[in-house]
């Protein structure tokens, strides 16, 4: 896990020297990069962890064959979204690397689920935390000396490259023991399957970075930039939910899948109370220290905004709280219903964004993030009451 966390925790990294080293408007431009290299990331991923490794009806073959088209289809349409959002060539430029550098890590992601359905989950931990380390040390240093965000991102690029090589030529043996054919008729089938996943996966990280969307095409990108401090304890409860979720995927998809379902909805309750005690710790830790510590960090008066952060890590709550009900849904094979959990969801949040722009911008998009993120509890609460008549449910 300790890769997980320095993998998530980068991003946050790479905004802090951003800001301190060139200035906000540049932060503003990087973080509007970034949320949009992570949707394409998403997209280039088509299904997630949690499926590959429990999914046994195809080959990593060909989890491989078609995490490649992915990754290039969705290379392109960044290109393209980068060429006609950006205001500037320099904001293109940052958006178009921080999709090439997320799209490779969705590449390398393939290999490392190999390794995890082959019982070495303890390698794509090792994998994350070399390639996070080695990547924020070539960010730091390069935008250190050569103030250059564009550049940074470069060796960014480079970096995870070998990584994902390296992951590769790891699990090059049981990829090839799997024998896939490169063929289209091969892949329809994964498409047609993973769908669902895909279009909750999406509409969850657009739900989770819709507001800097918005900010990014409508606001400025000093308010932007500003929006994404303010938003960074939300990180943390994500953070939360991997930790607590991740570990514990094989033993609820093994107890679904012998009918222990006494065991895996008591595995499933335990979870849900850590997450809500994690929340409740998160939002003391801000209120105590959080805030001040936050101030240090990007040579920033926060102090006006400790509702909205508090807002902020509420949201965030409810959300991680939803993530682990998705993973359950998914382990049930209940996919198709979250998608109208997630799109509802998106529909509250943007429309109250754009609602509320015009007033308060940084008010508006903190209590749009707070309103789709409770859509979102709200509507798997509706899917688990629905989820009640399987058998061997008890709540």
């Amino acid at each position: 896990m300790a890769g997980l966390t320095l993998n998530n925790f980068n991003s946050l990294f790479f905004l802090v020297a951003v800001k301190r080293i060139n200035g906000v408007e540049i932060a503003g431009m990087f973080s509007y990069g970034y949320a949009v290299a992570c949707l394409l990331h998403v997209c280039a991923l088509f299904f997630n962890r949690v499926y590959q490794v429990t999914e046994s009806g195809f080959s990593d073959g060909i989890f491989v064959c078609f995490r490649l088209l992915s990754c290039l289809l969705f290379l392109v349409v960044g290109v393209a979204v980068a060429l006609l959002s950006a205001s500037n060539l320099l904001k293109a430029g940052i958006v178009i690397l921080l999709c090439l550098f997320r799209n490779i890590e969705a590449l390398a992601d393939v290999f490392q689920g190999i390794a995890h359905k082959n019982g070495r989950l303890d390698y794509a931990g090792k994998s994350l935390s070399v390639k996070a380390i080695l990547g924020l040390a070539a960010f730091l240093l390069c935008d250190f000396f050569a103030r250059s965000v564009v550049l940074s991102v470069i060796f960014l690029v480079i970096v995870n490259a070998a990584g994902c090589a390296a992951d590769f030529l790891a699990t090059k043996r049981w990829v090839e023991k799997s024998k896939a054919v490169f063929y289209l008729r091969t892949l329809i089938p994964l498409v047609k399957k993973s769908f669902p996943i895909f279009a909750f996966s999406v509409l969850g990280m657009f739900l989770l970075n819709l507001q800097k969307y918005v900010l990014g095409l409508f606001g400025t990108d000093e308010t932007g930039a500003l929006f994404n401090i303010i938003i960074m304890p939300a990180t943390v409860m994500g953070l939360c939910g991997q930790y607590f979720i991740n570990p514990f995927v094989r033993r609820l998809e093994d107890s679904w899948g012998k009918q222990n379902f006494g065991s895996f909805y008591r595995t499933a309750g335990k979870l849900a109370l850590l997450l809500v005690c994690a929340g409740a710790f998160v939002c003391l830790c801000a209120c105590l220290f959080g805030i001040r510590l936050m101030e240090k960090i990007y040579a920033l008066s926060l102090s006006e905004y400790r509702i909205f952060i508090i807002i902020v890590i509420a949201g965030s709550a409810f959300y991680a709280i939803s993530n682990l009900i998705s993973a359950l849904l998914t382990i049930m094979g209940k996919n198709r219903g979250q998608v109208a959990v997630y799109f509802s969801a998106v529909i509250v949040s943007l429309c109250l964004s754009l609602a509320l722009l015009r007033g308060h911008a940084l008010k508006a998009m903190v209590y749009a993030y707070f309103a789709g993120m409770a859509a979102l509890f709200g509507g798997y609460l509706l899917a688990v009451k629905k989820a009640r008549k399987l058998r061997g449910f008890v709540l």
